[in-house]
């Protein structure tokens, strides 16, 4: 694995530089909510064949940092060799303190962060300064207005989709806030990939899921969070099936459910810290 060093600055936003081998995690105090955190990430490449792989996969910790921890000293139990977070790691990405308390505090306590590599999807939560992206309506209406930006500052600049290997599973990684052309021509591309097309298992992680439930009717429909990522299920989901994804997984959603259609196997599993639905 690679180790990163996740910047956290006083302005709330962070980056990733990249280092063959990244610094012994600190026990940071909890005064501390500035400085840089060590994050290993996978090596891409396949394994020899069978060889026993385990993947611990968790999304939705936001600001129950209590559960999440639980949760990670579940993980660390298992001995997972890739540890994968759907999205929403924090309530406000905003705010810089919670990157510390709610993500990578955690992580360092249990000793998670650099020993098991980790993939990680990123949430509507996770956006810095949301009203880029969530804008207000303009109708006199509350809350954000479905739109998503096409932005390259959340583009693959920012390494916010991506793709890798790890043994014989592609990975597609795909950032659900932005329906953005730079995003759908990656998609193309991949799904055309030698290395997607001779994966063992094709697996593609987004935060909001192709099909989804609401939960809170004012929110669903008055705030029109109904229309959040819905280009998910209009316009990406028919390239997930002629590609032959084997499975989807997605958060957003603070609940485990799963089903199968068209080939592809579908799974929500948003129950990573975040008061949980009804």
């Amino acid at each position: 694995s690679k180790m990163y060093k996740f910047e956290v600055s006083s302005g709330g936003t962070g980056k990733a530089e990249g280092g063959k081998s990244g610094p012994k995690p600190q026990a940071f105090p909890e005064k501390v909510v500035h400085g840089a955190y060590p994050l290993a990430i996978p090596s891409s490449g396949t394994s020899r064949g069978g060889e026993s792989f385990k993947v611990a996969i968790i999304g939705d910790s936001q600001s129950g940092a209590v559960s999440f921890d639980r949760l990670l000293r579940e993980i660390d139990d298992v001995k997972p060799n890739l540890a994968i977070h759907l999205g929403d790691v924090v309530q406000d990405a905003d705010v810089v303190r919670e990157w510390h308390s709610y993500f990578f505090r955690p992580l360092e306590f249990r000793g998670l962060s650099n020993r098991i590599p980790w993939i990680v999807a990123r949430g509507n939560h996770d956006i810095i300064n949301k009203q880029r992206v969530f804008p207000n309506r303009g109708n006199g209406t509350s809350g954000p207005a479905p739109i998503f930006v096409n932005d390259r500052a959340f583009s693959n600049g920012g390494m916010h989709f991506f793709s890798i290997t790890v043994s014989s599973i592609r990975f597609v990684v795909l950032d659900t806030n932005v329906n953005s052309r730079e995003q759908r021509e990656f998609l193309e591309s991949e799904f055309q990939s030698s290395e997607f097309l001779t994966a063992a298992f094709r697996v593609v992680l987004c935060h909001i899921p192709p099909f989804l439930e609401y939960w809170n009717p004012g929110a669903w429909f008055e705030g029109g969070e109904s229309a959040w990522g819905a280009f998910v299920k209009w316009e990406w989901n028919p390239m997930f099936r002629r590609a032959k994804v084997d499975v989807v997984i997605s958060g957003h959603s603070h609940i485990y459910q799963r089903g199968k259609s068209d080939g592809v196997q579908y799974i929500i599993s948003g129950g990573g810290g975040a008061l949980l639905e009804e």
